[in-house]
This record gives structure tokens, sequence and C-alpha cells, in this order.
């Protein structure tokens, strides 16, 4: 059995098991904009498991690699927060942040 399910959000579809228990990596309501009213991401939330591999795919433009950069903390969320292994990344810097990104793969 599996509990993959599809979230889409603006114009791009990610796959991935989700459960907020045991996730090692989180995102709780991020948005990011670069120009006013002009949303790259807007009010995504979720939930991976250990071991996941997650797939995102969409059009130019729809917010695939806004989402890594905040991903591994190349960016800041206007709204949200970012969490890996329980720790927010926007309270990391330095040695810290560094360790998450080597433990996090971004191909």
């Amino acid at each position: 059995p599996t509990d993959s399910f599809e979230i889409t959000t603006g114009a791009f579809v990610f796959i991935t098991q989700s459960s907020p228990t045991n996730s090692v990596l989180s995102l709780e309501g991020v948005s990011k904009s670069y120009e006013q009213n002009t949303w790259a991401l807007r009010d995504v939330s979720f939930h991976v498991r250990p071991g996941t591999i997650l797939g995102i795919v969409g059009k130019s433009g729809a917010g695939k690699s806004t989402l890594l950069r905040c991903l591994n903390g190349l960016e800041v969320p206007d709204k949200g927060r970012v969490c890996f292994e329980g720790r927010s990344l926007d309270a990391l810097s330095g040695p810290d942040l560094r360790q998450v990104r080597q433990r996090i793969a971004l191909i």
C-alpha cells in the first residue's frame, strides 16, 4: 500500500509520500514573491519522510527553482517556514546551514 498523493499549487504538481509525523523535511505555508503580486510560491505545504524521492514538474515559470532554493536555504520565504529534521532553516547560518545543505540532495 502507498500513501502517495498529488498536491497542486498554482501551476505545478509534485508527488510525495506525506505525513507530518516522522518527516525529515517540512514546508509550512511557504510563499515567495519577486515583484508586487507576482508569486513564485503561494502557501505551499508538504512533508517528506526519510528515504522519499520527491519529483517536481511544471511549466517554465511555475516556481520549481524557487521551491528548490527555499528547500536548501538559498532563498528565504516571504511567509511560512522550511524545516529540516525539526529545525527551521531561517534560524540557521554558517556551518549549520552548510551541514543541512549537504544532507539534502538536489538535482
